[in-house]
């Protein structure tokens, strides 16, 4: 970590690539309807195209973290962006569904090495003082990708097709490759500097002996349960509830999703205010689980419910920031944040592939919406005792840093 001034620029640039990685998230749920009628794919293997990314780093962040920090994070981030580039190409070349799912496997590989590596180069772009409100700021890439890919993909996708969109999300990741090429030239890395010293598997093992590691990526995933379950049927059971036409469900679904970003922003700056981390994550989750209520209630006015599912995603941003900003206090050293940062990205991920049917699962199963707010209920008071937990450990890894002081 750099003693000297944050290199805001740079800081900048790196969250710059979590929102090029999250926009690759973004761009396949708006064209599900084109692909399945021009590469004839069924309903399941849509699926499987628009979750791909989150099922790989609910089964690989902690591997890719890891592997980020064994071979370098520059070279990581590097080698992700030629993996991007190389599998939105071939998937603009793609003749059939199987073969776009099969390039979009490996735009899932390249997206998790993205958002495992950049976090530990945002701590060594940053001066102590500043590190709790950089590291936090990083918690905007996925809701800003998100959004902008919801926005311009309904607006470009009839105009174009999907084929050059597939292309320019590319071409995106190669103008962005070669700016942080040059960003690295012009800054080459302390050689004695521990930040940028390779981890080994010592390290991966420290990691996993470490229940504050294990506690953030909980932490995250009861959080991405409840947002992602939020975010996605938000337009169906609008549509359903609140007679809504399928245009204006979209809408109300960017609005959601943009809201976040308020929350990551706010969640930033109260962590560099020194509000605890654990109150953030308990304020978060209990807040969530209430305002769940209301959402799913269709005794409730429409305007009312979309007015709490707003509140609901930009309050709830608070928590990524929070959680994303702990990596370097959990982390056994520095050498190590990719792997903790990987461990967060598998919980936050698991949380976002089971949300969504477990729900589904609830309505299904009770014949009405009300029935998915007691799920995500029961998931924010998990979420509050793990914020509980995590407190009782921080105070232990307090109280040992300043005994070493």
């Amino acid at each position: 970590m750099s003693e000297q001034r944050t290199d805001w620029p740079m800081v900048a640039l790196l969250i710059a690539g979590g929102i090029v990685a999250a926009i690759q998230v973004g761009k396949v749920p708006p064209l599900i309807p084109i692909l399945r009628q021009e590469l004839t794919m069924s309903l399941v293997a849509s699926g499987w195209l628009a979750s791909s990314i989150q099922v790989m780093g609910a089964c690989a962040g902690l591997v890719c973290g890891s592997l980020a920090d064994r071979m370098g994070r520059r070279r990581a981030v590097l080698i992700a962006c030629a993996i991007g580039l190389l599998a939105s190409s071939g998937g603009a070349l793609s003749p059939d569904g199987t073969l776009l799912l099969a390039f979009r496997v490996a735009e899932s590989v390249s997206f998790v090495f993205l958002v495992v590596a950049l976090p530990g180069l945002i701590v060594a772009a940053s001066a102590l003082p500043d590190l709790r409100l950089s590291v936090g700021l990083w918690s905007i890439y996925m809701p800003t990708g998100v959004t902008i890919a919801m926005i311009a993909v309904p607006l470009l996708a009839p105009l174009i097709g999907w084929r050059p969109l597939w292309w320019g999300a590319g071409l995106v990741m190669a103008v962005y490759g070669i700016a942080l090429a040059l960003a690295f030239r012009s800054r080459p890395p302390p050689p004695a500097s521990p930040e940028n010293q390779r981890a080994g598997i010592a390290d991966f093992l420290a990691v996993l002996r470490r229940p504050g590691c294990w506690l953030l990526g909980l932490s995250f995933g009861f959080y991405t349960f409840q947002w992602f379950a939020v975010a996605t049927w938000l337009p169906t059971f609008a549509q359903a509830d609140m007679g809504v036409t399928v245009t204006e469900a979209g809408l109300l679904a960017a609005l959601v999703v943009a809201a976040n970003i308020v929350g990551c922003v706010g969640g930033s700056f109260v962590l560099h205010r020194g509000v605890p981390r654990w109150m953030i994550l308990a304020a978060v989750n209990g807040m969530l689980g209430l305002l769940s209520l209301g959402i799913f209630d269709p005794g409730l006015p429409g305007p009312l419910r979309v007015g709490m599912a707003v509140v609901f995603s930009a309050f709830g941003g608070m928590l990524p920031a929070a959680v994303l900003a702990a990596a370097p206090m959990h982390a056994p050293h520095p050498r190590a944040i990719g792997a903790v940062n990987g461990l967060i990205v598998q919980g936050s991920t698991t949380g976002a592939v089971i949300g969504p049917p477990v729900i589904a699962l609830a309505v299904s199963s009770g014949g009405n919406w009300g029935e998915a707010s007691w799920v995500l209920t029961l998931s924010g008071a998990f979420g509050v005792c793990a914020a509980l937990v995590l407190r009782l450990i921080e105070r232990h890894l307090l109280r040992n840093a300043e005994s070493r002081a």
